[in-house]
């Protein structure tokens, strides 16, 4: 009983992720997107186009970004940490708008280094 149980919070937590992620990647696929302080983290967004996007404040933690298209996007004080960003058109200006990095795989494959962790 015990494990029928558990499989079936399995699949409901499962189905939840899922139903989130599918509501956001609809709101994103419109031009413009306005996700301002949306909670974006961890989500699977590889290839997506947040062309003029407003992301600012949002939460972007852990996020697989690799080859969005982010040009133009809005990332002022947006959450980047541990985001993957490996391909992604964006471009430095925009970056430095956010307010983390840390941890994140930047376009060029390489990952941000803090620059006090760095000294």
């Amino acid at each position: 009983m015990r494990q029928r149980l558990y499989r079936l919070y399995v699949r409901t937590i499962q189905g939840s992720v899922a139903l989130r992620q599918w509501a956001y990647v609809q709101a994103l696929q419109r031009r413009k997107a306005r996700l301002h302080g949306a909670d974006l983290s961890y989500l699977y967004l590889v290839g997506i186009n947040l062309r003029d996007a407003n992301l600012q404040e949002a939460d972007l933690r852990a996020c697989d970004l690799r080859g969005a298209d982010l040009t133009g996007a809005n990332l002022l004080n947006a959450n980047l940490r541990g985001a993957n960003l490996a391909g992604a058109k964006v471009d430095l200006l925009q970056l430095r708008m956010a307010d983390t990095l840390q941890g994140a795989i930047l376009p060029d494959g390489t990952r941000y280094r803090d620059h006090q962790a760095a000294r």
